[in-house]
């Protein structure tokens, strides 16, 4: 779905476009006013900051119970390995195989790894906090929705990265590189980061975030085509860093997919309700 404001002066209008609406495809118009487009459009500042504390306490939180679900998460992560090996659908060690062998490369990715998903994502929502108000809110949401997901699953199915199962031969390339954020770099950033989040891998579910905020905020291809280049990207240097075993993607892309649904619906939802009588014009 997309949102956008037209017009100026005293009436402007917010058009959703481009899902089904009562039945059939239509643009749904909805009047407001100058000030309902200001309340509605673009969230005071502060309270998203708050948002983003809420939920780093929250995985902080979590993460300092790692030390008690150590055999678990290690349990876990071995039968993941065991049914990928099963299905031969298994390329982690082959990957980290390469880096092993070509530690340039292995260090550009590791820094990459720890610090493309932060620098991305929230880059691409500042972007359009600023300049994409009325898409904002729904891509916030997604977020919310697929962070909240990961916590959960982190919770409940604690499971540890390739990178700790050092008997089956898999070597952490950030810590043999030095890469930012390792623990040999900088042990504070390391000593917070939740050991045995591995499943589902929210690097993977931010990276189709970003896929699909750019293809609704960006008219531009090249734009859109280096932010898919970034999703391809970091799917597979999750892998080749023993950060995350394959189906941790698969299940990162489900996660993702989820939060877009869920706060694409909810945002269709709200916009229904903005005003009590919307007109519907057809799309031509």
């Amino acid at each position: 779905m997309y949102y956008h404001y037209v017009g100026s002066g005293n009436t402007q209008l917010l058009v959703v476009t481009g899902r089904r609406h009562r039945g059939r495809a239509g643009t749904l118009v909805v009047v407001t006013t100058p000030a309902d487009v200001d309340r509605v459009e673009r969230p005071a500042w502060w309270t998203q900051i708050a948002l983003i504390v809420a939920g780093l306490w929250i995985y902080d939180y979590i993460a300092n119970l790692s030390p008690l679900r150590r055999a678990a998460a290690l349990a876990n992560g071995t039968a993941i390995l065991r049914f990928e090996e099963r299905l031969h659908i298994n390329p982690e060690l082959v990957l980290n195989e390469i880096l092993i062998a070509h530690q340039g490369i292995g260090r550009v990715l590791a820094d990459y790894y720890n610090l493309a998903h932060f620098v991305v994502t929230l880059g691409i929502l500042g972007w359009a906090y600023w300049r994409h108000p009325g898409q904002f809110r729904m891509l916030r949401n997604a977020l919310i929705v697929m962070n909240a997901i990961g916590l959960i699953v982190y919770w409940l199915y604690p499971v540890a990265p390739p990178r700790m199962l050092t008997a089956v031969g898999y070597v952490d390339i950030g810590v043999v590189t030095h890469s930012f954020g390792s623990a040999t770099q900088n042990a504070t950033i390391a000593a917070h980061a939740n050991e045995f989040a591995a499943m589902p891998s929210l690097h993977v579910a931010w990276a189709l975030w970003c896929v699909f905020a750019a293809w609704i905020i960006w008219r531009s291809w090249g734009a859109r085509v280096l932010v898919a280049l970034h999703f391809v990207a970091t799917s597979v240097v999750i892998m080749a860093t023993a950060n995350h075993y394959l189906l941790d993607a698969v299940a990162g892309v489900a996660t993702g997919a989820v939060g877009i649904f869920v706060a694409e619906a909810w945002a269709r939802r709200r916009a229904t309700k903005v005003q009590p009588a919307p007109v519907e014009v057809p799309v031509t």
